[in-house]
């Protein structure tokens, strides 16, 4: 009796210190999931000359976008890096006024590496690439409304709330969840910003650190506008169109930084730009599922087409390899697109065999290529 009185005591010493550890440790701060930060960086990267995306591949040293875009995330348990610990948002309480004079924060960290970017040409290689991971990363964190957000709920992450009938907290809804139940992509992003007109376009490039932050808190009304601790799918759909607005801001003004400092190193140890490897290789659509994040050719016979008119941005898919629904890869043409091309696209390219140069991505468990003009694709001789 004594033995099982003992053995029941050690085990619930044991559950008292589990739940002790789990209900204790740090909550996550991270900004967009890391698909939120691929979409950023890839926006950015479209967007740069070819100048400063030759010195990007330069300074980065092999590490591709992706892992650029969120190595600060990578590293949180790095003893190395525990001073960038707090960079990644800032706490300003509701009607409390920001200070720029604090340290440790997104703001200041920002700041800092853009005027040592700007002033400081002696710095080496390797700094400018800790710069660099350090800007693409947090310029996509700012850019999160619960990242300049309220420090009384440590950016919603002590908030918990029920989605699709499982239990979370704002932070990670917004990080993530809502991008991934709504199945925002780089294209869906991409569209969103099509709408801006040219003079929209250059006041969001207007490189101003404060007011972005301060767009970004002008969010949080919807960002805590949901009821009773539930986030619906009215809830989504609106906090959706603010996640793609955000998101398209923050590669667009990426790519105005990135420019910017890239052109900066023009004195620095640089000689020759070493140009992205390109390969010659072709592939059948059969093969295109084990190039994911590759830009790679893809020539194959077209088997039906479809153009959905009356979708809200208007895609053409190109169905390569087989019939849809079986066919292995698909070609999108965005309607923002089709004045770039002299022939309608799914009349034209039907049943014609064809080469499509570009980077693959996955959607819905399917590669595909999105193109934006003639170039990307050419008819050839069966």
């Amino acid at each position: 009796m004594h033995l099982k009185t003992t053995v029941f005591s050690m085990k619930k010493n044991v559950i008292i210190l589990v739940l002790f550890i789990v209900l204790s440790a740090p909550k996550s701060v991270f900004a967009w999931g890391r698909e939120g930060h691929h979409m950023v960086v890839e926006i950015a990267y479209a967007h740069l000359s070819e100048e400063a995306k030759q010195k990007l591949t330069f300074y980065l040293g092999g590490m591709s976008l992706e892992d650029a875009s969120t190595w600060m995330d990578d590293q949180r348990k790095n003893p190395d890096y525990k001073y960038l610990e707090h960079t990644h948002y800032i706490n300003i309480e509701k009607g409390q006024s920001f200070n720029p004079a604090e340290k440790d924060n997104i703001f200041s960290e920002l700041t800092a590496v853009m005027g040592e970017m700007q002033n400081d040409i002696t710095l080496t290689d390797d700094h400018v690439k800790l710069d660099l991971l350090i800007l693409i990363h947090l310029t996509g964190d700012l850019h999160q409304p619960l990242h300049d957000g309220y420090g009384i709920d440590k950016g919603g992450n002590t908030i918990n709330v029920m989605i699709n009938q499982q239990s979370s907290n704002l932070h990670s809804v917004w990080d993530s969840k809502i991008i991934a139940d709504k199945h925002i992509t780089l294209e869906e992003v991409n569209a969103f910003g099509a709408h801006y007109t040219p003079a929209q376009i250059a006041a969001i490039k207007k490189v101003n650190i404060e007011r972005w932050m301060m767009e970004s808190r002008a969010d949080l009304d919807e960002v805590y506008s949901y009821h009773d601790g539930i986030v619906d799918e009215n809830y989504e759909t609106k906090s959706a169109a603010i996640i793609e607005e955000q998101l398209y801001k923050a590669g667009i003004r990426l790519s105005v930084l990135l420019e910017k400092y890239l052109d900066a190193r023009k004195g620095g140890t640089i000689t020759t730009i070493i140009a992205p490897k390109q390969t010659t290789a072709t592939y059948a659509a059969a093969e295109g599922a084990s190039h994911i994040e590759e830009t790679i050719t893809i020539c194959d016979k077209v088997y039906g087409t479809k153009f959905l008119e009356t979708s809200g941005t208007q895609p053409t898919f190109l169905n390569l390899g087989a019939a849809y629904p079986n066919s292995p890869f698909t070609v999108v043409i965005f309607g923002k697109d089709r004045p770039n091309f002299k022939e309608q696209p799914e009349v034209y390219y039907n049943n014609k065999k064809v080469c499509v140069t570009g980077l693959v991505k996955e959607y819905n468990g399917k590669p595909e290529i999105v193109i934006s003009g003639e170039g990307e694709i050419k008819v050839v001789k069966e």
